[in-house]
């Protein structure tokens, strides 16, 4: 920071910039993975034990995907003054070491304002868990009371919080207390514990402004929907205005026999359309004890795959549409499999569903049984 000044914000990565890569990319890439947990780090991308290496581009891919958001700015907040009271508040309550990220959502105007000035207790009109200034680890919750600007633009702060001891709050509690070693009790939580209510607000540093815009022109598909769950009244009531997608597509295949390969299409009709949109699904490589890659027993299946019953095969893909679904490979090799696939085609069209061939049967879980 220059010499004489407390206060500075910079502009890390803007949707505009002509190139990304001088605008600090790689920071605003963490502050956006963390807050975007739920984005970028998504059961349907298969995300195992190990995290991905994500570049910037592929994170902003991922939050439009998943959430259908689209991240517009990160800004770094820098503030001498405010950084000083944090510091001295820490060593004052020996809670160094306690802090956790988490998110505030306001409107524009006021998040400036606290970035520059600090939180001020007196401003909370919440205290559902207890009197205080409010903020979340949940980053939906934080933007379903970040008021949109006209252009149905959000914005959040990240904000640094040291929780010293915790308790679970009540309603329009003043005194948090002491815990039981006799400490003062300085932030109390919900019952969820994402929610949390600090006693001062020098607990809190703000270092970052983000601002995202949900995109209310598009209807949001149901894993949209799923991920984010808690949305702003004002752009709730903007998606209610759209006619939701068309996500399951069941056309009859009119044609004889089993397509050799593709869409086919019937003599003098149009191509069956594709029965599900890839996007909509949650793919799971493990679910309720079956993995994929385990030898399962197929029973009481659909009555258009009863000559699959009590057959064996292999688990190949686990997905959510809906409902669970399991992907079985049936034992008996190409005849069991063309014949599996005709029924496929007769009743749902061809898929365009990623790794998942027409050539298996699904179930539901109470129609597998492991060996």
């Amino acid at each position: 920071m220059p010499k004489g000044v407390d206060y500075i914000t910079s502009i890390i990565y803007s949707a505009g910039s002509t190139n990304p890569r001088e605008c600090g990319c790689d920071e605003s890439a963490a502050v956006l993975s963390r807050a975007f947990d739920s984005c970028v780090n998504h059961i349907s991308y298969n995300v195992v034990a190990q995290q991905e290496v994500l570049s910037h581009s592929e994170i902003l891919t991922r939050i439009t995907a998943t959430s259908n958001a689209t991240v517009l700015r990160v800004t770094r907040v820098q503030n001498m003054t405010r950084s000083m009271l944090y510091d001295a508040f820490g060593k004052t309550y020996d809670i160094e070491g306690t802090a956790v990220t988490t998110y505030h959502g306001t409107d524009s105007t006021t998040a400036m304002t606290i970035a520059r000035r600090g939180f001020r207790g007196s401003c909370s009109n919440r205290s559902l868990w207890g009197k205080g200034i409010y903020v979340t680890t949940n980053i939906w919750e934080a933007l379903a009371y970040a008021r949109p600007q006209e252009d149905y633009s959000q914005t959040f702060l990240v904000v640094d919080l040291m929780t010293g001891p915790i308790v679970l709050g009540s309603a329009d509690l003043v005194d948090f207390g002491q815990d039981a070693e006799g400490k003062q009790v300085l932030t109390t939580t919900d019952v969820g514990n994402t929610i949390l209510c600090a006693a001062y607000s020098n607990q809190m540093l703000a270092t970052y402004l983000v601002k995202i815009r949900f995109n209310v022109e598009i209807a949001n598909n149901s894993l949209q929907k799923n991920t984010v769950r808690t949305y702003h009244e004002v752009i709730w009531n903007k998606f209610t205005q759209l006619k939701p997608p068309s996500l399951l597509h069941r056309v009859p295949f009119s044609g004889q026999g089993a397509p050799a390969s593709g869409v086919v299409a019937a003599a003098g009709g149009t191509p069956p359309r594709p029965r599900a949109h890839p996007a909509v699904l949650l793919h799971h490589s493990v679910y309720n004890g079956v993995a994929v890659g385990d030898r399962v027993r197929i029973q009481k299946s659909f009555n258009m795959f009863k000559f699959c019953d009590d057959r064996e095969g292999t688990v190949r893909a686990i997905y959510k549409y809906r409902k669970i679904n399991f992907c079985v490979e049936v034992d008996g090799g190409d005849v069991v499999g063309r014949e599996i696939q005709a029924v496929n085609h007769q009743h749902f069209g061809p898929s365009v569903i990623p790794n998942i061939s027409d050539t298996w049967v699904r179930c539901w879980k109470s129609q597998v049984t492991k060996i």
